[in-house]
């Protein structure tokens, strides 16, 4: 993502302060049956994690101030298993 820094006629300035946040998880495997069984299981998993912007505005008469706007939230993608 990329943020060009807005001015307003207040002179409040708002800009990307880093970079986002956030990441894509995956996991496969064989474990032991986790459904409570003897024996064990194929899974496999995928998620991401939540996404955040960290914005920051700087007001003449207000200060500087941070925020982390959250963009995307966390997510459960794929939860599969079989055993």
């Amino acid at each position: 993502m990329s943020l060009e820094p807005l001015a307003n006629d207040a002179a409040c300035l708002l800009q990307q302060a880093g970079p986002l946040s956030g990441a894509l998880v995956g996991e496969a495997g064989l474990r032991p049956n986790s459904k409570g069984g003897s024996g064990w299981e194929w899974f496999v998993g995928l998620r991401t994690e939540a996404v955040l912007a960290p914005l920051q505005w700087s007001d003449p008469l207000l200060g500087q101030a941070r925020q982390l706007l959250p963009l995307l939230p966390a997510l459960q993608l794929i939860d599969w298993s079989m055993g």
